[in-house]
């Protein structure tokens, strides 16, 4: 009897265990994570998106099913950031005063494209505004302040030597003063011609300019340029040049939601949020079917201090109640192949625990969801 029960229980023992190792597993098959996009919508707070939704008539977004919790924004030296210390958070975990873009105190900090290119992986830095703008520059240089007059030629040339594999954004005088410096460098270096994007070169290195990158309808509203590009497409090309057997990490930026709100300018906001919303799903379509990459979007902080229409009629520039940044904690969404609903977050995070999970993902492939709890 004692021999039977022994048994038994070893078998309990055999089973039991296999259920603790079962409970660990994930809750669906994966690949290992080798892809990392961080999308970051500069301004862009919660209520720009509820009234986004209000102003098209959308009654929800594909990105919104992806919501995990609010970031804070804060800087080392601001309750209010600016886009150079929260470019700087989000792109290294460390945080810094305003104005300083991935340095502090004269030391520089890693980011997550130097993490990304240890790795052997591809990178790049997109963005609507110029590429010596605060948030690319934060994911991609170093130096003691953000200004253009005297930090852009810094900017330019710590680019240069990065060793990123392409930068795409407005066209900025400081990159045709330095273009020689990138060609030796070996980078194609190209102005307003699109027709390269259909013909990127997985091996070569690449720094395109374009003189529009904002929304069609603000382009039309404003005739401000004769050539305007379609950015989300463009995200599609870029996405197709870097996906490769080892991976790639990829900061995506729509930087006239800022712009547009330091305005209080609504109508022209909205349609820039809505253009983010279509290069959100450009990455998404990218995404489709496969396992291997998360996707983050967030905000660098939100401007303007927008308020919430109550009505359609009520969208108006009044609901804007400043003309500057605020301390309102933005959203975080994180579209990853497992369902990590199933986790109990905090409802708070820091900006710079996003830098956090990138940086576990690009060194281990895996997504550690304790680190938002």
């Amino acid at each position: 009897m004692k021999k039977k029960f022994a048994v038994v229980l070893a078998c309990l023992v055999v089973v039991m265990m296999g259920l603790v190792g079962c409970s660990k597993a994930p809750s669906q098959s994966q690949e290992e994570v080798k892809n990392v996009i961080v999308m970051i919508g500069d301004g862009f707070g919660p209520n720009h998106l509820a009234n986004a939704k209000k102003y098209f008539g959308v009654d929800k977004f594909a990105f919104e099913d992806h919501y995990v919790c609010d970031v804070t924004t804060y800087s080392k030296d601001s309750e209010i950031t600016d886009s150079a210390a929260a470019a700087t958070a989000l792109a290294t975990g460390q945080k810094v005063n305003n104005g300083e873009i991935g340095r502090h105190q004269g030391q520089d900090i890693e980011n997550l494209m130097e993490i990304a290119i240890k790795q052997g992986k591809k990178t790049g830095i997109l963005t609507s505004d110029s590429l010596c703008g605060a948030t690319p520059a934060g994911f991609s240089a170093h130096t003691d302040g953000r200004d253009y007059v005297p930090y852009a030629d810094e900017m330019a040339q710590d680019q240069c030597k990065s060793g990123i594999d392409i930068f795409v954004g407005a066209r900025a005088g400081v990159y045709d003063e330095n273009f020689l410096s990138f060609l030796q460098r070996g980078y194609t270096y190209e102005t307003d011609n699109t027709s390269i994007l259909n013909q990127l070169n997985h091996n070569s290195k690449y720094i395109l300019q374009y003189s529009d990158l904002k929304s069609n309808y603000n382009h039309i509203l404003e005739n401000s340029w004769a050539d305007w590009v379609d950015y989300p497409a463009l995200i599609t090309k870029v996405l197709q040049y870097l996906d490769n057997e080892n991976g790639f990490c990829l900061m995506i930026e729509n930087g006239y939601i800022d712009k547009y709100s330091h305005n209080n300018n609504f109508e022209s906001t909205m349609h820039e949020v809505m253009y983010f919303a279509q290069m959100i799903e450009a990455v998404y379509q990218f995404c489709a079917g496969r396992d291997d990459t998360v996707v983050m979007i967030t905000a660098d902080h939100e401007t303007g201090g927008l308020q919430l229409g109550d009505t359609k009629e009520s969208l108006t520039d009044e609901l804007y109640t400043s003309d500057g940044h605020t301390a309102t904690n933005v959203n975080l969404f994180i579209k990853y192949a497992v369902d990590h609903k199933q986790k109990n977050y905090s409802a708070v995070i820091d900006n710079t625990d996003i830098f956090r999970l990138g940086k576990q993902l690009l060194e281990q492939g895996t997504f550690n969801f304790d680190l938002l709890g």
